[in-house]
Parts: structure tokens; sequence; C-alpha cells
């Protein structure tokens, strides 16, 4: 009896568990022309299409030279690329794409000025000409008060791995929530 239990549990789960719907879409092969590069976004364009955004980074500390930004169509054709040299030591930490809208955030350091800025970088779709808006910065005397936090080369033996903290967006994009 034992023994025809788990057999019909393993049939109806068999059963149940083939009811899963993948939507796969493929796309010509081609050869990436940026050497190490990698996968840091992919978000639905809402209209079936892609927006793709990697990284290349350099030597062993990691550090990001170039963000590459590629729109795709629903067919999965290249539509426009954009290169971001990364000058300004900043991290790209989450992407927002509303009504033909898309919105970076991203973490500046400056340690000439020593502090964090905190910024969307926004464009439309179809052009990907960033338009860079500061939402707030906070400075080194801030971020020690409150949040015991050290950045850059101010004090390597507290370093933190995750430094800029983490942004999390609600269900329906319509809100953010930084963490340190």
């Amino acid at each position: 009896m034992k023994k025809l239990a788990i057999l019909l549990f393993f049939i109806v789960t068999n059963i149940f568990s083939q009811d899963i719907n993948i939507d796969i879409k493929k796309s010509e092969i081609y050869r990436d022309k940026v050497r190490n590069t990698s996968l840091l976004f992919s978000e639905d364009n809402g209209k079936g299409g892609l927006l793709v955004i990697k990284t290349a980074k350099i030597g062993l500390s990691g550090y990001t030279k170039n963000y590459y930004i590629e729109h795709y169509n629903k067919e999965l054709k290249l539509l426009k690329k954009y290169t971001l040299k990364n000058k300004k030591r900043s991290v790209f930490k989450s992407i927002i794409i509303k009504e033909g809208i898309v919105q970076i955030i991203r973490f500046q350091i400056n340690e000439f000025r020593k502090n964090i800025t905190i910024g969307i970088l926004s464009s439309d779709l179809d052009s990907l000409d960033f338009i860079e808006k500061e939402l707030f910065v906070l400075n080194e005397e801030n971020i020690k008060n409150n949040f015991d936090l050290e950045y850059g080369l101010f004090n390597l033996g507290k370093m933190d791995t995750n430094r800029f903290g983490d942004v999390i967006l609600s269900n329906n994009k319509n809100d953010y929530l930084h963490t340190f």
C-alpha cells in the first residue's frame, strides 16, 4: 500500500508539474565586441522588447570602466546602443522603465568633496540621451554620524563590501527604498 501511495504521489506530481508556461525568445548569436562584460540589468521595455545594461570591469579591483546600454525590439534586434563612461566612480543600483522613459538610479562617490550623490539618469527609450538629476547628497560627516559607514580611501580597515546599500523597488515601481 505504501508503494502504491508513493507511486500515485509521483504520478500526480508529474502531471501537475509539467504545466509551466515559459516564453523563450531567440536572437541572432553575436560576439560581444567588448571583453569581460557582465550583465547588470535586463528589463522589459513595455513593448515586448528589452533594455540591457552591461558593465565592463578592469583589474582585480572590479572597478567598472564603462556601462553599455542596449535597447532591443521584440524580435531581439538591436535598436540603439549607448556607452556611458564611468568617469565619476558611479554604481548603478536599479532601473525603472515606464511609459517609454528609462530611469537608472545611480550612486556616485566624490572623494574630493567627500560625499556620496544619489541621482537618477533619465532618458527616452528611443534616444538613450541621458540627463542626470540629483536626488540627494550624503556628506562624510552625515555618513559617519548616521550610518556608521565609511567609504573610499578614508578608512580601508572598515570598508564595507556593499557600502552603497541596496535599492528596493515596489511591485508597481512607483516607490523605492534605499537601505544602508
